[in-house]
This record gives structure tokens, sequence and C-alpha cells, in this order.
């Protein structure tokens, strides 16, 4: 799967199966993004607001 940025598109990093449903990434951005998008092979798409740790 694919994460970006949702409003610019920029590619983030990816997400590997870690199986049983479980998806696991080292994603790396300079600034924290409102949303993000996630995009599998298969078609699907998520987004979801990011909250700052």
């Amino acid at each position: 799967m694919t994460v970006t940025v949702t409003a610019s598109s920029a590619v983030i990093g990816t997400l590997g199966n870690d199986g049983g449903g479980r998806y696991r990434g080292d994603l790396a951005w300079s600034v924290n993004p409102q949303n993000i998008t996630v995009r599998s092979s298969r078609g699907g798409v998520a987004t979801k607001a990011v909250a700052a740790k």
C-alpha cells in the first residue's frame, strides 16, 4: 500500500503486510500533513486525518 499526503499526492512511504490484517511502515515526512491517503494495489482507497504525537 502506498501512503500519500492527500492535498499534494506526494508519496510519504509504503506499508507492508504484517499478517492478520495488520500493516506496518516507517513513514518519513518533514511536516505534519493534515490528511493522508492510503491506496492498495487492488484499488482500495482510505483517507484519514493525522494526529500529531
